[in-house]
Order: structure tokens, then C-alpha cells, then sequence
């Protein structure tokens, strides 16, 4: 994929937005195309992925993603209730990369977060706080993945993915953002599981993966 936009920045203090002036401004300014990966097929599009084999395992449970679709501020509502971190994926129609960047997070090196934040997709154009997000965000490509730290008076980028990566690539940066996220006490942040574990407990359940040459990004 010679030639596309890749931008990974870790933000351990991240963008600081104050939450209030976010939701009196208006409409989402247009978004640049400049960087945006676009070439698919109309009508490319996200879907949820389908369920697996039921289980009543608290540790199978959370390594599936609850992904929200165009509500991005409820996802940020329910984090902040929680007191977890926010992940949310900025993407547009059609957008062949973006689907491609969507299928990495069910990689086991990303899944093993499942169960410790609130998960949403946002598409250009079809989610009003999405488009309020995304322009005091800055989102100028797409996919732009965002991770949030839960704060009640103010956005606060802990971990911010431009582009397309692998999975080893992705799990660098929420490792980093799961860090800031329990730096200051104000969230409980359980340890996570290896990898390992994680691939392990996702065949034991028959719960469906990629392969691991393409969460190494060698199937693209």
C-alpha cells in the first residue's frame, strides 16, 4: 500500500478541548480530503462483526468490543460513567483502508482491550457529535483512530492513530493510552492479558480472528 498516509503519534498529555465550547459550536467544518484513503467500491462499509460462539465467561465477554455506530457522544457519555477510556474510530464512505483498519482491531493484540473501554464508529456525515468531535479533533483523514482518557471538563488525547498498522503497531499506542489512563489514580485499570492468552481464549471459544500474517500486515 505504497504511498498512503500513515501517521501514529502517542499523546501522553494529549489535545485539551474544553468539552463545554464543543457542544455550543456548530456544525463540523468541512473535511479535507487531502490524505483521506479512499479507493473502494461504493458502498464499502463497516460492519459489526458477527457473533461467536455464546459464552457465559466474564473473560470471553470482554474480548468482545460493544462497538457503538455514529454515537459518538454517547460512547464518550457511557466512558465517562464508567471512568474508562474512550476509543473511537473515525471513518467515511466508501473507504476501503478504513475497513481495513477496522478488521485489525479484532486482531488478539488489540482484542484483549475489549473489555476495558467503550468502543465507537463514527461516519463523516452521519453522526452529529461525530462531526463536533472530529473538528476539535482535527480530523483531517480517515481512518483517524482516537483514544480518550475520561475527563469530565475536557478532552484529553491519550493516544492518536492516522492511517493504517498492524496490530503490534495499534497495541503500541493503547498500551501507551491504558498507561495514561491510570496514571493519576482517578481510573482502575485492571491488568491485561497477554497476547498469547488473549489468542488462546479467542480459539478456545470459537470466536472468529484475522490471521496472524494479516494482523502483521502481510496480507494487505
Amino acid at each position: 500500500m505504497a504511498g498512503r498516509a500513515r501517521h501514529l503519534r502517542i499523546l501522553p498529555r494529549g489535545l485539551l478541548v474544553v468539552l463545554a465550547a464543543l457542544l455550543l459550536s456548530g456544525p463540523a467544518a468541512a473535511q479535507s480530503d487531502s490524505g483521506t484513503a479512499s479507493p473502494a467500491s461504493e458502498g464499502t462499509t463497516i460492519s459489526e462483526p458477527s457473533r461467536p460462539v455464546p459464552t457465559d465467561e466474564p473473560e470471553i465477554q470482554r474480548l468482545r468490543p460493544q462497538w457503538r455506530f455514529n454515537k459518538a457522544f454517547d460512547t464518550y457519555s457511557d466512558a465517562l460513567a464508567k471512568k474508562v477510556p474512550t476509543f473511537l474510530f473515525f471513518s467515511a464512505r466508501p473507504c476501503g483502508f478504513c475497513l481495513t483498519m477496522f478488521q485489525k482491531f479484532r486482531c488478539p493484540a488489540i482484542a484483549r482491550y475489549a473489555g476495558f473501554m467503550e468502543f465507537g464508529v463514527t461516519y463523516r456525515g452521519e453522526d452529529e457529535g461525530g462531526d463536533h468531535l472530529a473538528a476539535a479533533l482535527n480530523i483531517q483523514r480517515f481512518p483517524t483512530t482516537i483514544i480518550l482518557k475520561s475527563d469530565m471538563d475536557k478532552l484529553h488525547v491519550i493516544g492518536r492513530i492516522e492511517g493504517i498498522f498492524n496490530a503490534d503497531e495499534i497495541d503500541h499506542v493503547m498500551q501507551e493510552a491504558y498507561r495514561a489512563a491510570a496514571e493519576d489514580g482517578a481510573m482502575q485499570m485492571p491488568d491485561l492479558l497477554s497476547v498469547e492468552e488473549t489468542r488462546t481464549m479467542l480459539d478456545q471459544a470459537g470466536i472468529e480472528r484475522p490471521s496472524e500474517a494479516f494482523c502483521a500486515g502481510k496480507e494487505e
